[in-house]
């Protein structure tokens, strides 16, 4: 397995341990399948630990930074409701992928979120001026 493919361990792994694990890679790769080292694991083996270890990250309760992301997004979906889109949602994950970033709109951290929230609040206050407008 190329070394590279080893991140998505390493990542999980990680947070596994800021939560609160205590146990080290080799002890925790002894534990699910008998061996020591990634190294030593088959693509199958590897793959059924990188399994148990989404199964176990899935229980954790969501971070700070993770809570505070999750009210971004859903500031960025109020703006697109304020701008009337039929598909507010669909719109939003579009929209994400032609700006700055060009991301998905679940792959943005806490700050480049801010930078869309200001944007589309800018989007919100046009909206808001047009539709003044057209009501005169």
């Amino acid at each position: 397995m190329a070394i590279n493919t080893y991140q998505r361990f390493f990542a999980m792994f990680k947070k596994l341990q800021l939560a609160g694990m205590k146990m080290e890679r080799d002890e925790y790769l002894s534990e699910h399948t008998g061996k020591t080292s990634l190294k030593q694991l088959s693509d199958r083996e590897y793959n059924n630990v990188c399994s148990i270890m989404q199964k176990q990250l899935k229980h954790l309760p969501p971070t700070e930074e993770e809570k505070t992301c999750d009210r971004k997004r859903k500031k960025l979906i109020s703006n697109f409701r304020a701008m009337n889109y039929s598909e507010p949602i669909i719109a939003l994950k579009n929209w994400t992928l032609k700006q700055k970033f060009k991301k998905e709109l679940n792959k943005h951290n806490g700050t480049e979120l801010s930078v869309l929230i200001a944007i589309t609040e800018k989007m919100v206050d046009e909206y808001e001026k047009e539709v003044r407008k057209t009501e005169i």
